[in-house]
């Protein structure tokens, strides 16, 4: 059956492999394991001391992120490189 629909493939590991990995790279790495998750989830502080190449400019309505070598904003998965 044909359909003009957008169709979403949502691919999701399983709680036993993303264990897995969260393990075996924290000892490649060799930090936490807890460490590594908060990182790939985005709990990660910005500030002078890390610079995300990132600057989120406010509007009245929401806002972007723009190139910036001195920015320290994380832009949210996914984000465009700037061009």
């Amino acid at each position: 059956m044909a359909s003009d629909g957008l169709a979403l493939l949502v691919v999701v590991v399983d709680p036993e492999k993303a264990r897995d990995i969260e393990t075996r790279l924290a000892e490649l790495l060799q930090v936490p394991a807890d460490a590594v998750r908060d990182y790939v989830t985005g709990n990660v502080r910005a500030g002078t001391a890390r610079r995300t190449g990132y600057r989120f400019i406010r509007g009245t309505h929401g806002g972007t992120y723009v190139a910036d070598p001195d920015g320290v904003d994380i832009p949210p998965y996914p984000v465009p490189a700037p061009s």
